[in-house]
């Protein structure tokens, strides 16, 4: 299968999980969309760590009815309208250091739309980190990132680069494995939910760590200390093959 347009920046963002990492994640979030604007800010966890918040909203209409294709953006600091997933203020030792908050209106060029909440953990934005250089293009790779998007507006039927594995059960729910397990993504309900970093068997046991945050909870929102979710939700119908749309009732009540 090619690679359409709608699918370019999923698959980028696949890449960053093992390539790009941490800069190519901020350099998507903070790049120059026409009528965009950049926020950050920092906010605490339970256990009183800084955390870094980056939002990137761009040309946004926050009072527009979702379509067949796409949903409104929300702002950060709003609960989103799909179910986003975290693996709580940290795992395995390492602390949650950035939430990357990406949301823009589709390109006039074709439907490449950014809509997303990043969890990044372990590597603080703007301290020294592990080089990943390829090709003569370093990067700042994080240990881990969890990365959700709504099924609606991109489902794994409209990509396959990297892909080494579908059809996995990935805790209860269907997954699949790029780039040699350096990414797993499990479609849960009508989120997609990307985990990534450089150690596969660190990203496997993230997997296991995977909670939805609550439908009330905005990104911004600090994030408490509580136990993972049993299994995840299967897939919603047409999901996995392109054909959920985004005015699906699941998507009514804000999160899944």
């Amino acid at each position: 299968m090619g690679i359409g347009r709608r699918s370019a920046r999923l698959v980028l963002a696949a890449c960053t999980g093992i390539l790009g990492g941490l800069s190519l994640m901020l350099a998507i979030s903070a790049s120059g969309h026409d009528g965009g604007s950049a926020t950050s800010s920092t906010l605490a966890t339970s256990a009183g760590l800084p955390v870094h918040v980056e939002a990137e909203l761009s040309g946004l209409d926050y009072t527009r009815q979702p379509t067949k294709e796409y949903l409104p953006c929300t702002r950060p600091t709003e609960p989103a309208n799909f179910t986003f997933y975290s693996l709580g203020p940290e795992v395995a030792g390492m602390p949650l250091v950035a939430v990357l908050r990406d949301c823009d209106t589709p390109g006039k060029e074709g439907p490449i739309r950014a809509n997303s909440v990043t969890y990044v953990y372990g590597v603080a934005i703007g301290l020294p980190c592990v080089d990943t250089t390829v090709d003569g293009e370093g990067g700042c790779s994080p240990p881990l990132s969890v990365t959700s998007e709504p099924l609606c507006e991109i489902s794994p039927a409209d990509y396959d680069f990297g892909r080494d594995s579908t059809n996995l059960t990935l805790r209860g729910t269907t997954g699949a494995s790029f780039f040699g397990g350096s990414r797993l993504e499990l479609y849960a309900g009508e989120t997609s939910v990307a985990v990534a970093g450089s150690d596969p068997s660190l990203v496997r046991m993230a997997v296991d760590a995977l909670r939805a945050e609550p439908d009330s909870a905005a990104p911004a929102d600090p994030i408490s200390a509580r136990e993972q979710d049993g299994d995840l939700p299967a897939p919603a119908p047409g999901a996995l093959t392109g054909d959920l749309p985004c005015t699906d009732p699941t998507y009514e009540s804000g999160g899944g």
